[in-house]
This record gives structure tokens, C-alpha cells and sequence, in this order.
């Protein structure tokens, strides 16, 4: 799952440079319209960090649609799993382990978010920030990054069962084999 060929990214650059102001279509209009945004810095830096982090999505999307085939204890151990790989991508060790198995109480504030230079960006993002560092400010980027990460998690606790609600359609307090959510449980 890739958001764009980066490899022909320059490519797409060129094409809609090499359209003519004498073409009128409606297609190169929109394809012209389209060029001011694809050639800013931080479109190709999201571009990059986009991909990196919706892998993990899709990669949990599969699993959940298959998820007559699941167990309450499998999607319930993905949905926390999913939740703590993207916190760890924007907040510190120490503020996820200290909210233990509960990761509704995860606090977002800016004193528990890790440092700019260790926010889980992705390989690839993080080569093409550094080739791009010293031509533009990179404190949007950040903000950018910052703020899907905590609009991500808030999203996820909301609409994933709580610990609780694993506990009331199972019975039980720890995850184990227990057979299959309802879609009651994703609101």
C-alpha cells in the first residue's frame, strides 16, 4: 500500500509542467491546479510519512474484515496493538507504560510527545526530510505529524472497544481465546 509511486513522483511533476496554457480541457485545467500543491516541499514530505504510517492501517483493515473469521481476544489484542504502535510513534515510553493495559487514559499533552528528531516517521520520510532540511522550515511538517498522530489516536479510542467493553462481552479481564465480537462492539 502505497499512497504515491515516489519513484515517478518528479515525472508527475513534469507532465504537469509540460502542459500547455494553449489547452483549454478541463483535464489540464485540473492538472495545472494541481501542480502548485505537488511541487510544495511539504505535500512530498506528507506524501512520504502517508505512506509509511497508513501501512500499519491497512495492514489492521485486512484483519479487520476478515474479522468472522477472528476472535474477540485477536481483534481486541490488533485494535491495542494498532493504538500503542501509533503512540509510540508521538508520545514518550514512559507515558504509554504508565497508563498500563487502559489506553483510553493516554495523554496527548506536549510534555509526554517525544522530540521532533524521534517521531516515527518512516524510513523514506525521513531521507527526504533530510535532503529538504536546509531549504524550507520543517516546524510544519512536525505540527502536521503531530496532529494526525493525535487526531489518529483520539479516532481509534473512540471507536475501538474499550478494555471494559472487551471485558463485558467476554466475561473476562485478561485477552484470551473467547470467541467473536458483534459489530455492536465497533461504533
Amino acid at each position: 500500500m502505497c499512497c504515491v509511486g515516489f519513484s515517478q513522483f518528479d515525472g508527475l511533476i513534469s507532465y504537469f509542467r509540460s502542459c500547455s496554457e494553449a489547452e483549454t480541457s478541463k483535464v489540464v485545467i485540473i492538472l495545472q491546479r494541481l501542480e502548485n500543491p505537488l511541487t510544495k516541499p511539504l505535500t512530498k514530505l506528507l506524501l512520504h510519512f502517508l505512506s509509511f504510517v497508513l501501512l500499519s492501517m491497512g495492514k489492521f483493515n485486512c484483519l479487520f474484515q476478515k474479522s468472522t473469521q477472528n476472535t474477540t481476544c485477536q481483534l481486541y489484542t490488533e485494535m491495542s496493538r494498532l493504538v500503542r504502535l501509533y503512540a509510540s510513534n508521538v508520545l514518550k515510553p514512559e507515558s504509554i507504560t504508565a497508563v498500563g493495559e487502559d489506553l483510553s487514559k493516554l495523554s496527548f499533552a506536549s510534555a509526554n510527545q517525544l522530540a521532533d528528531k524521534n517521531l516515527g516517521l518512516g524510513d523514506s520520510t525521513w531521507a527526504a526530510l533530510s535532503e529538504m532540511e536546509e531549504e524550507f522550515d520543517t516546524k510544519p511538517f512536525y505540527r502536521a505529524v503531530r496532529d494526525f498522530y493525535v487526531a489518529s489516536l483520539n479516532k481509534m479510542l473512540k471507536k475501538f472497544p474499550s478494555q471494559d467493553m472487551y471485558k463485558s462481552a467476554t466475561g473476562d479481564d485478561k485477552p484470551r481465546d473467547r470467541g467473536g465480537f458483534g459489530m455492536r462492539f465497533v461504533r
